[in-house]
Parts: structure tokens; C-alpha cells; sequence
């Protein structure tokens, strides 16, 4: 909703939206919520300049470009699009975070299309962890394919390259359904419940 002020949520959460943006990875360690200031950014420019330094060395020292250079392009993609996704939606997320808190002054604060933004985050927050998954499956399949140059000439390795690479598209594809079947509920009000379950215990 143009001109709302979405900044009175931004404590909704355990996590500060602000701190969310600039440090939101997390380690779980003796049951205990570590944040690690570890800026997402950050981590995404090393991504991308290592990925920059690879492709020099593979186009202009080696010459050369193979379907595992295409996986990681792809994957770099992928995970660009899910992390600037997901910084466009935070409002969504604080929203819900608030809204489920049980605090009754929210209920004045709430936009009055509360249930057009909880719909379209759904969505988005989905396309997110599906690009987000997307690019784990790029980086492995890089590798597997990395890999068959140094094994084709070996006949027990290259049934086992096989065998890996069958492995991994059936578990790549079983993971991008969880994303889609752990919550099939869009553009209903029973993701409301789904999301006030799912607030509730992070």
C-alpha cells in the first residue's frame, strides 16, 4: 500500500529487520540461536567475483567453455534473484510476524489490504526458496560434470558418474516439491494458519 509506513514491524521478529539485512545467518549451537555477523551481501559479491575470476581463467587463459561453466552461471543467477527476492518482500514477513504475536494494538496498525500483501509474499518467499534451491543444484551439478572429464575413460567410474548424477536429479526434483508441497496454499486464508504455525516457532 503506497505511503504505509511498514517501519513499525520491523521489531516484529527475534531478529531485527535491520540486522536481518545485513547479518540473517544463522547457527544453531547447543540449542541456542547464534546470529553470526556475517553480512549476505557481502558473502554474494565474494560469490560473484570468484565466479568472475573462474570465467577469466576458463575463456581467456583456457579457451574453452563446457556444460559445467553453464551450471555455475546459471546457479550465480539463481541465487542473485532469490536474495533480492526475499529483500523485497521483508515487509511481508515483519507483517506476519506482527500480526501473529499476539499483541492486540497491532490489529489498529495493520494496512487494510493485509491479505493481498500475506498472498503475494507467499508466493514470493516460494520462488525464492525454489531459485534458492535451483542454485544447490547448479553448484552440484558443476561439479558432477567437472568431474566426468577426469573419469570418461575409466568404465567403473563412469557407471558410477551415472549412478551419481541419476541420484542427484531425483533428489533435485523431490526438493523443489517439498518447496511447493509443504505449503500448497496460495491465494487462501488457510495460509494465515500455515503462517501463524510457522511464526510461532521460529
Amino acid at each position: 500500500m503506497d505511503g504505509f509506513d511498514f517501519s513499525q514491524f520491523d521489531g516484529a521478529g527475534r531478529v531485527h529487520k535491520k540486522a536481518f539485512i545485513v547479518s540473517h545467518i544463522f547457527l544453531c549451537y547447543n540449542s541456542r540461536l547464534t546470529n553470526l555477523k556475517v553480512a549476505t551481501s557481502t558473502l554474494l559479491a565474494i560469490c560473484v567475483l570468484s565466479t568472475i575470476a573462474r570465467f577469466y581463467i576458463r575463456l581467456f587463459l583456457q579457451h574453452q567453455f563446457s556444460i559445467d561453466d553453464f551450471f555455475l552461471i546459471f546457479g550465480v543467477g539463481c541465487i542473485s534473484c532469490a536474495i533480492g527476492t526475499v529483500y523485497v518482500v521483508l515487509d511481508g514477513l515483519y507483517l506476519g510476524m506482527a500480526m501473529t504475536s499476539g499483541d492486540p494494538s497491532i490489529l489498529s496498525k495493520i494496512p487494510p489490504n493485509w491479505l493481498e500483501i500475506t498472498y503475494h509474499y507467499h508466493k514470493m518467499v516460494t520462488i525464492s526458496g525454489i531459485l534458492t534451491w535451483a542454485a544447490i543444484v547448479c553448484v552440484k551439478m558443476s561439479f558432477i560434470f567437472f568431474f566426468k572429464k577426469l573419469i570418461d575413460r575409466i568404465r567403473f567410474m563412469v557407471i558410477y558418474w551415472r549412478i551419481t548424477l541419476a541420484f542427484n536429479i531425483v533428489t533435485s526434483l523431490y526438493g523443489f516439491s517439498t518447496l511447493i508441497v509443504a505449503c500448497p496454499y496460495f491465494n487462501t486464508l488457510k495460509i494465515c494458519e500455515f503462517s501463524a504455525h510457522l511464526y510461532s516457532v521460529i
